[in-house]
C-alpha cells in the first residue's frame, strides 16, 4: 500500500497514543494501520499488538484473531495472498474464533499449537444464545464471551479488553467509500462508540486513533468531564491471563 500521502499523519497519532497513555493498539487493515512501522519505537514497543487474519502483511502482532472461515471467504480462500500471509504468521498468541476453528486447523503449522486459544464470541449479525441465556440488548464490552460483528477489529477490541487491556487505541479501521465493509460503517460505528462509553465507566479507554476514519461518531467521541471511577494507568502491558 502507498502511504506517502500520510505520512504526515504519524505524529498525530504518536501525540494521541501518549496522551491517552495506552497499553495497546487493534490494527485494522486500512491506510493508518500501515503507518505503524513509522513510529517512534520508544512508543509502540510499549504496546500489545493485536490484528485479525493477515495483519502479518504489516507488522507482527503480539495477538492474532482468526474469525473467517478460509473455506468460505473469497478473500482467504487457498491460493491467496492473505491465507498465505495468516498462515505464516507466528504470533505470541493465537485465537480461533470456535465456530471456525476446525476450518482453520489444516492451514496453520504445528508450531502454533501451543500458543492456540479456541475463543467463544458473540456475533451481533448471527445471534446465538446458549440455553437460558438471555440475550443482550446492546453491544457490551463485558459480557459473557466478547461481542462482535461486521469487522474483525471490533471483535480484537472486546477480547483484548477481556485479557486485561484497559487503554486501547483503534488504527486502521477506515471503512472509507472504497472499501467492501464500507456499507457496514454505522453498526461499527455505533459499537465502538459503545466500548468507548463503557470503557470509560470503568476507568478505561478505547480510542479511535485514525484521522481518515469515516466512523465519525467514534472520531468525534470525547468522554464526560468527569469519571464514573478511578482511571487506570497505562503504559504497562498486561500480563495475558491463563485460564
Amino acid at each position: 500500500m502507498d502511504i506517502r500521502d500520510h505520512l504526515r499523519l504519524v505524529p498525530e497519532i504518536e501525540k494521541s497514543i501518549v496522551d491517552n497513555k495506552l497499553d495497546s493498539i487493534v490494527l485494522g487493515l486500512g491506510p493508518t494501520a500501515w503507518l505503524v512501522n513509522w513510529m517512534d519505537r520508544k512508543i509502540t514497543s510499549k504496546l500489545r499488538l493485536w490484528g485479525a487474519h493477515d495483519v502479518h502483511r504489516i507488522i507482527a502482532v503480539d495477538d492474532l484473531v482468526l474469525f473467517d472461515c478460509p473455506n468460505g471467504s473469497n478473500r482467504l480462500r487457498p491460493g491467496t495472498d492473505a491465507l498465505k500471509h495468516t498462515v505464516e504468521s507466528r504470533p505470541k498468541r493465537l485465537w480461533l474464533y470456535k465456530g471456525n476453528a476446525k476450518a482453520w486447523r489444516p492451514h496453520l503449522h504445528h508450531c502454533m499449537e501451543s500458543v492456540t486459544t479456541i475463543q467463544e464470541f458473540f456475533v451481533w449479525q448471527n445471534q446465538k444464545v446458549k440455553e437460558g441465556e438471555t440475550p443482550p440488548k446492546k453491544f457490551q464490552l463485558e459480557w459473557d464471551r466478547p461481542h462482535t460483528g461486521f469487522v474483525s477489529p471490533v471483535g480484537c477490541t472486546t477480547l483484548a479488553w477481556q485479557e486485561g487491556c484497559r487503554r486501547i487505541g483503534i488504527l486502521g479501521v477506515e471503512m472509507g467509500i472504497d472499501h467492501n465493509t464500507h456499507r457496514y460503517r454505522h453498526h461499527v460505528d455505533s459499537f465502538f462508540c459503545a466500548m468507548a462509553t463503557q470503557a470509560h465507566e470503568k476507568g478505561g479507554t478505547v480510542v479511535n486513533l485514525s484521522p481518515l476514519t469515516q466512523l465519525k461518531n467514534f472520531k468525534a467521541w470525547a468522554p464526560p468531564s468527569t469519571s464514573l471511577s478511578a482511571p487506570i494507568a497505562g503504559n504497562e502491558i498486561p500480563e495475558p491471563k491463563t485460564s
